[in-house]
């Protein structure tokens, strides 16, 4: 199985291949483009995209031989709606009324997307997370696979992907905004969050340099958020520049209680952890 997470200028690739021992062999690759790969939503060109694919693949050894591609790409790719429905309701009338509320809202019949949704839950709430991708720009990805000899699986936004690494922290009953970020060395982004799900369908991005730190930009975004009474009451913090912080002072400055993700990880994600670190060690002996 071949995982791959595309971005507008960079392509991130993880094998998990069984080997003829029924053991677990992975690889990864990771590269950042100088060319646009992904704009607004859509393929910039196909034929880069694919060459930077095909690169990757080459240079991830393990990748030989796997056909089957988990693809995760931007929110932008997708239609999302987010909507309350009683909780007695029923299975067609939730497909009826999502189905009205795409056509009035998106000016587009449900029949042209591919679409899927989360549905989240509780005693006193029912919630409705609908990602849909048109027909075309599925094909488009399609097309790159298919010139790769390659069979696309399956498709996640990026954004429920990130809703997933913390999903089992939440408590359905307690009412909390989750800011997600992922801090790279010049630059971070992220998602708003509460427990039933994605908030804010646009992607908060925000330079970093020496005038902006991580720190400022983010208390920069959560004093808007406060603005618009969607006051976070949690950071998740993920990405390079998180390795190095000291969850205490972070939360000081920002003003957000801060957890960072790899500890998320190791507490919650103990057994895919050990999966790792034994592949990990098998492929150093070999």
């Amino acid at each position: 199985m071949i995982f791959l997470s595309l971005n507008d200028y960079q392509i991130k690739l993880l094998v998990f291949k069984k080997n003829i021992l029924s053991h677990y062999e992975v690889d990864y690759f990771e590269k950042t483009h100088q060319t646009r790969l992904l704009e607004k939503g859509s393929v910039a060109n196909i034929d880069l995209l694919a060459s930077a694919i095909k690169e990757g693949l080459n240079l991830a050894k393990k990748s030989q031989g796997e056909k089957e591609i988990f693809l995760i790409i931007p929110q932008e790719f997708f239609i999302f709606l987010r909507a309350e429905v009683p909780i007695d309701i029923t299975s067609s009338a939730v497909d009826s009324f999502i189905s009205d509320k795409i056509k009035n809202q998106f000016n587009i019949d449900i029949n042209q997307l591919v679409s899927e949704s989360l549905v989240i839950q509780t005693p006193q709430k029912k919630i409705i997370n609908f990602f849909g991708i048109t027909i075309e720009k599925l094909e488009s990805l399609k097309k790159i696979f298919s010139l790769l000899n390659l069979k696309l699986i399956n498709i996640l936004p990026e954004s429920l992907a990130y809703f997933k690494l913390f999903e089992k922290t939440l408590k359905k009953e307690k009412k909390e905004n989750i800011f997600y970020v992922h801090c790279q060395k010049d630059s971070a982004s992220g998602y708003l969050y509460d427990n039933f799900g994605l908030l804010k369908n646009n992607k908060w991005m925000a330079a970093i340099d020496e005038k902006n730190s991580l720190e400022k930009v983010i208390k920069t975004q959560k004093d808007e958020l406060e603005k618009d009474q969607q006051k976070p009451n949690r950071l998740i913090l993920s990405g390079p520049l998180s390795e190095n912080i000291r969850q205490d002072t972070f939360t000081k400055e920002v003003g957000i209680w801060t957890n960072p993700l790899k500890k998320i990880i190791a507490n919650f994600y103990q057994e895919y952890l050990k999966l790792l670190i034994a592949l990990c060690g098998f492929l150093q002996l070999h």
